[in-house]
């Protein structure tokens, strides 16, 4: 399965696996970065993606729910409508992210604007 750059639309990383969530695997095994990949409205469900370089990737619409996207590297990343329900974000980099229309649950709150770069305080 290959994976494309979204504007150029060049191969970012190709494999033999049968699935697009099998495949973004491998590349994230292999260090890939796929910056700029084209993944709009994938369907990654549980998806293990800790660690993944996928600055300015295109993941809008695309289903998260329960991925793995700790200490990802999500940095101007396209997630507008993405369904990031349950999807382990502590440690990932969202800075610059497209979030317009994201679902996340409310727990995950705190994850999310830490990984935007804001400073959460309780209310005094």
């Amino acid at each position: 399965m290959k994976i494309k750059h979204r504007t150029t639309n060049e191969t970012v990383f190709t494999d033999d696996a049968a699935t697009l969530a099998e495949t973004l695997r491998a590349a994230v095994a292999a260090g890939a970065y796929l910056r700029g990949a084209d993944l709009r409205g994938a369907y990654l469900r549980d998806a293990l993606l800790r660690d993944a370089l996928l600055g300015v990737a295109d993941l809008g619409v695309a289903d998260l729910r329960g991925a793995d996207l700790r200490g990802a590297y999500l940095r101007g990343a396209d997630l507008r409508g993405a369904d990031l329900r349950g999807a382990y974000l502590r440690g990932a980099d969202l800075g610059g992210a497209y979030l317009r229309d994201v679902t996340i649950n409310a727990g995950q709150l705190q994850d999310v604007a830490v990984a935007l770069g804001l400073v959460v305080t309780e209310a005094a």
